[in-house]
C-alpha cells in the first residue's frame, strides 16, 4: 500500500492559511484563567509562565500587545495556544526570538484559535506579539510544556530490554524517539509497535548501529498495530527510530520478543479412541508472550495412531503410542499425550457345527490385526449381565476359536444344558502394561444345544396298515427326526420330520414287511441345527 502522508517540516517563517480551527481545546470559563495586562512594546513585554490554567487578557495598545517567556531548562516541547474570544476583527499572533527571528505567524477571527508547538532552546527567551483586532477585545493565551524524556538522536538512544512492553509519547511536531538494544542469541525475534493516538502515521525503522543497515521499516496510523518477524544476530547493537508525519503528539507502545516456550499443555494427557476415529488435540503454550509458538506434532508409532500438523489424531490400528508436541524454538519444551487405540471387533462369529454337541460348543471368529487376544462372553438371563466365559491369547495354537464346555455362574462352572439356548459375543482386547483394553463386541450369536435322547413309547398298527409311532417329549426340542430301515435294506435312512417340539407322535400307512424305527430330537437356532442322540430302535411286522 502506498503511504499517503508526507513528512511535514515547519519552517521558521511558515504562514498558515486561514482555517476555522487547527487545534480544538476544551473551552474554559474566563474565571479559570489568570488575568494579565500586556505590554505595549517589546521592551515592556509582560512575562508569561507555564500555567495549566492559562491567561486571559483584553486587547490593550492599538499597535500591539507584547509578552515574553523563557523556555524550560530541561528538554521540552513548548505549546503556545491563542484564541480570539472577543475581538471583532482578525487578530494576528507572531512569535520571535530575542534576535527578532520570526518563529511563527498566523491569525484568527473571533471564536477561532491557533496553536504553535516546537522544541525551543533551553533557557532562551521568546516574544509573543498580538496585533490587529479591536482594542478592548478579549483573548486567551496558554503556555504549556511537555518534557522530552526520550533521546531525539541515535547517540541519545534509550536502552531497552527484550520481552517487555514500553509505552512512550511523541511530544511535538519535530519530536523523534530513539531506542537501542542488543540480543544474546541469533534468530527470529518478533517486533511489534502500536500507534495508540498519534493523529497521523507513526513511522518506525530498525537499523544496525555500526552500519545503519535497515532491518525493519513500517508505519502505523492512529489505533493501528504493526508486527513482523526480524532476523537478529547475537552481539550486534541495533537502534529503533520513531518519527511521525503530523503534529506528533500522542502515545505508542512497542516490544521486542524472543521469549522461549517453557511448557506445552495438551487438552488431554491420555486418550482412548477406537480404530478409525479421530480426535483433535489442542495445545496451550506457556508463557503467553512466547514469540516462536510454532510446534511439530509427531507419533511414536504411526501404525497405531498418526497425527497431522495441526494436532488431529487418527487411530490407525490397535495398540499404544505417544503423540508429542514439540516447540520449534529449540528450548526443548514438549507436550505428550498417551494414545491407546482400541481394537476392532471380529467381523464374524459363528458356530462350528462339526464340533457342536450337548457336551461342548465350538465358536469361531475372524482375527483382528494387532490384537492381543479375545474374550468370549455369555449372557445371563437371570442377572441380565454378560459373563466372561473364556479368553484366548493370540499366541494360542488356534487363537480365533473357543471350545466351550460350560458357563460360569457366580464363580461356578455349570455344564451346558441339553436343549438350552445360549447367547455369546466376542470382544477383542490389547494388553498395555499388563492391563486389558477392549474394543467393541461382535454381534450376538445364539447357539442351541442338542436336546437329550428321547425314548420310543409305542409302535402300533391298525387294520388298514397304518402305523402310529409315539415317543417321549424332550425339553428344548424344536422337532424330531424319524429314521427307518426295512427288511430289504439293512441301513437306517431318514424317513420323516416332526417340526414341532410339542408333537410326539407320527402316523403313516405302510406296506407288508418288517420295519424298525428310531427317533432323535433336534434344536434349531438361527438356522443352525443341533441333533441329539437317537433313541433305541423299535420294530414292527406288517402282514
Amino acid at each position: 500500500m502506498k503511504k499517503k502522508g508526507k513528512k511535514l517540516v515547519i519552517s521558521l517563517g511558515l504562514v498558515f492559511c486561514m482555517v476555522l480551527s487547527i487545534l480544538v481545546v476544551p473551552k474554559k470559563a474566563l474565571a479559570a484563567e489568570t488575568l494579565t495586562t500586556p505590554g505595549a512594546s517589546k521592551e515592556t513585554a509582560t512575562r508569561l509562565e507555564y500555567l495549566a490554567n492559562g491567561y486571559y487578557a483584553q486587547r490593550g495598545s492599538a499597535d500591539a500587545d507584547w509578552y515574553y517567556f523563557t523556555a524550560p531548562s530541561s528538554p521540552a516541547y513548548t505549546s503556545v495556544y491563542f484564541k480570539n474570544t472577543g475581538m471583532n476583527t482578525r487578530a494576528n499572533i507572531n512569535i520571535y526570538t530575542v534576535a527578532n527571528e520570526e518563529r511563527y505567524s498566523s491569525y484568527c477571527y473571533n471564536g477561532n484559535s491557533r496553536s504553535y508547538e516546537a522544541k525551543l532552546e533551553a533557557n532562551q527567551s521568546y516574544y509573543i506579539k498580538i496585533t490587529k483586532g479591536n482594542a478592548g477585545g478579549t483573548y486567551l493565551l496558554y503556555l504549556t510544556a511537555a518534557y522530552d524524556v526520550i533521546g531525539n538522536t541515535k547517540n541519545e538512544a534509550s536502552l531497552v530490554g527484550l520481552n517487555q512492553e514500553y509505552t512512550w509519547t511523541m511530544d511535538g511536531t519535530d519530536d523523534e524517539d530513539y531506542a537501542s538494544f542488543t540480543v544474546a542469541k541469533s534468530g527470529k525475534y518478533k517486533f511489534t509497535y502500536k500507534n495508540s493516538n498519534i493523529d497521523d502515521s507513526l513511522d518506525c525503522k530498525i537499523r544496525r548501529w555500526t552500519t545503519n543497515e535497515q532491518v525493519f521499516y513500517s508505519y502505523a496510523y492512529s489505533n493501528n498495530e504493526k508486527s513482523d518477524s526480524i532476523q537478529l544476530e547475537a552481539g550486534q547493537y541495533y537502534y529503533i527510530q520513531f518519527y511521525g508525519t503530523g503534529s506528533n503528539k500522542g502515545s505508542y507502545t512497542f516490544s521486542i520478543l524472543n521469549q522461549s516456550v517453557s511448557a506445552i499443555d495438551l487438552s488431554t494427557k491420555e486418550l482412548m479412541i477406537k480404530t478409525g476415529q479421530t480426535y483433535q488435540l489442542e495445545k496451550t503454550i506457556y508463557p503467553i508472550n512466547a514469540y516462536n509458538t510454532s510446534v511439530t506434532w509427531a507419533s511414536n508409532n504411526a501404525g497405531v495412531a498418526s497425527v497431522n500438523a495441526s494436532g488431529l489424531v487418527t487411530a490407525q490400528g490397535a495398540g499404544e503410542t505417544l503423540i508429542t508436541c514439540t516447540a520449534n524454538d529449540g528450548n526443548g519444551a514438549i507436550g505428550v499425550c498417551k494414545v491407546i487405540v482400541l481394537p476392532l471387533a471380529p467381523n464374524r462369529i459363528r458356530v462350528d457345527t462339526s464340533v457342536n454337541s450337548k457336551e461342548k460348543i465350538s465358536i469361531v471368529w475372524d482375527g483382528v490385526r494387532n490384537a492381543s487376544g479375545y474374550t468370549v462372553y455369555a449372557y445371563d438371563s437371570k442377572t441380565k449381565n454378560w459373563t466372561e466365559v473364556i479368553s484366548v491369547d493370540t499366541n494360542a495354537i488356534n487363537p480365533t476359536n473357543a471350545i466351550i464346555t460350560g458357563i460360569p455362574y457366580n464363580g461356578i462352572l455349570q455344564r451346558l444344558k441339553a436343549g438350552a439356548t445360549y447367547q455369546f459375543r466376542v470382544a477383542t482386547y490389547i494388553l498395555v502394561n499388563g492391563n486389558k483394553y477392549y474394543g467393541d463386541f461382535t454381534s450376538i450369536l445364539a447357539v442351541g444345544i442338542a436336546p437329550n435322547r428321547t425314548k420310543i413309547k409305542s409302535l402300533t398298527l391298525n387294520a388298514s396298515r397304518k402305523i402310529t409311532l409315539k415317543w417321549e417329549k424332550v425339553s428344548g426340542a424344536s422337532g424330531y427326526y424319524i429314521y427307518r430301515k426295512d427288511s430289504k435294506d439293512g441301513d437306517y435312512k431318514y424317513y420323516a420330520t416332526v417340526s414341532k417340539g410339542t408333537k410326539i407322535s407320527y402316523s403313516a400307512k405302510v406296506r407288508r414287511g418288517k420295519y424298525s424305527y428310531k427317533v432323535a430330537a433336534y434344536k434349531t437356532v438361527d438356522s443352525v441345527t443341533s441333533t441329539g442322540a437317537f433313541s433305541k430302535a423299535k420294530s414292527i411286522s406288517v402282514k
